[in-house]
């Protein structure tokens, strides 16, 4: 049974919202409120187009990245999304994917949302060898793609400028060291996230 609400409930309700509004306002653009609708309003940072998100329409992207877009969607290739540096657009209402060095400004749209996996193009990795299964081999991520039927992210490496055709997964892949460089800080990332 639904209890419906007097003048009075309805009153009491508006004056406590409107305290409320009031408080977060005083608050600004500071404070807990911040981080809170931050939270809520939290994307899914990794996807994948295997559609286009609106039939022949190119409102969605920005007018200065829409060739750059048609050759890279529809597919399986995993983007990572980020808020855009051009304040102007984020005011209008753009976000930025990228994938490897191709950097695209695009409005919210339909995507799948994928798990990353802490490997990003351009990595350097070691190919283990998982007991004979492959050949040892130390190169840089080239390509990130999804399998929808496996449900599962495909790495494709290469070596020395040459790509290779087998499909790898995270679980055959380790962070390489470069001997007498420095560690890069995504290098460190990368180390710290194994598990031996």
């Amino acid at each position: 049974m639904s209890k419906e609400l007097t003048n009075t409930d309805e009153g009491e309700f508006t004056g406590a919202e409107h305290e409320i509004n009031e408080l977060l306002a005083d608050i600004g653009t500071t404070g807990e409120w911040t981080e809170f609708a931050k939270d809520i309003k939290a994307l899914p940072k990794h996807g994948v187009f295997f559609r286009w998100p609106a039939e022949a329409d190119f409102e969605w992207v920005h007018p200065e990245d829409r060739g750059l877009i048609e050759s890279l969607i529809p597919g399986s290739r995993i983007f990572c999304r980020d808020v855009c540096e051009n304040s102007n657009d984020r005011d209008e209402g753009y976000f930025r994917i990228q994938y490897g060095g191709i950097k695209i400004r695009v409005k919210p749209s339909m995507w799948l949302p994928v798990v990353h996996q802490g490997i990003e193009i351009g990595d350097r990795i070691e190919v283990k060898s998982n007991h004979g299964k492959h050949t040892p081999v130390i190169g840089n991520i080239h390509d990130i793609e999804y399998d929808p039927i496996g449900r599962c992210t495909i790495y494709f490496i290469s070596v020395n400028g040459i790509a290779l055709k087998k499909k790898f997964f995270k679980e055959d892949l380790r962070p390489c060291r470069r001997l007498e460089q420095p560690l890069s800080s995504r290098e460190i990332e990368m180390l710290n996230q194994q598990h031996y």
